[in-house]
């Protein structure tokens, strides 16, 4: 039976951990001299992975390339996550105490009408009115529209750029183009001071 220190040390998984680390060092969000963390880190993920190595279901070298394979996966979306991660830190707004100005402060909360919060979390009702202005501008974006740009907005709107150029099998230029064309004919219409939705 092999043991959690024989998978650790064998020779297959010390050559595909140094060949790994320095693939890794050369991705996006990572330096060269990461690399000895990266070595640590594989080491340390194979060893607690290792317990579930069972020989009638594989052989050893698998195992490790599987299990070093899920550690770099999860290595690049924590670090693209760092990558994206602004530094704004979320506050609330029950404990964040303001100055209103004439030398008394309240919660942040009470600063924001309900009005404001029931429409940003979109909990807020649309009035008659409202709604029969939305339909009709909706009705003049349909008029406007050929059939087949509806269809390609409504791609557009369910998949994304990326999903809709995949659909159709064009580029996410070609897509991006596309959009901004029928962009352009709505805009042309508000310059002549027209309805455009």
């Amino acid at each position: 039976m092999t043991s959690r220190s024989d998978i650790v040390s064998n020779s297959f998984a010390a050559s595909l951990i140094r060949r790994k680390a320095r693939q890794l060092c050369q991705r996006p969000g990572f330096s060269r001299s990461d690399e000895d963390d990266l070595k640590q880190g594989m080491r340390l993920y194979l060893w607690s992975a290792s317990r579930l190595f069972d020989p009638a279901r594989g052989n050893v070298e698998s195992f490790i390339v599987t299990a070093l394979r899920s550690w770099m996966d999860m290595e690049v979306r924590r670090r693209r996550a760092e990558m994206r991660f602004t530094g704004v830190e979320a506050i609330s707004l029950d404990s964040t105490i303001v100055d209103r100005g004439d030398g008394d402060c309240s919660p942040m909360s009470a600063e924001i009408a309900a009005d404001q919060a029931n429409r940003r979390l979109g909990l807020d009702s649309r009035d008659l009115a409202s709604n029969m202005e939305f339909r009709e501008s909706l009705a003049l974006v349909h008029a406007r529209l050929t059939q087949a740009e509806l269809r390609f907005m409504r791609d557009v709107v369910d998949r994304g750029v990326a999903g809709a150029a995949r659909k159709r099998r064009i580029s996410r230029r070609q897509v991006l183009v596309r959009l901004a064309s029928i962009r352009e004919r709505f805009a042309e219409k508000r310059a002549d001071d027209s309805s455009a939705a």
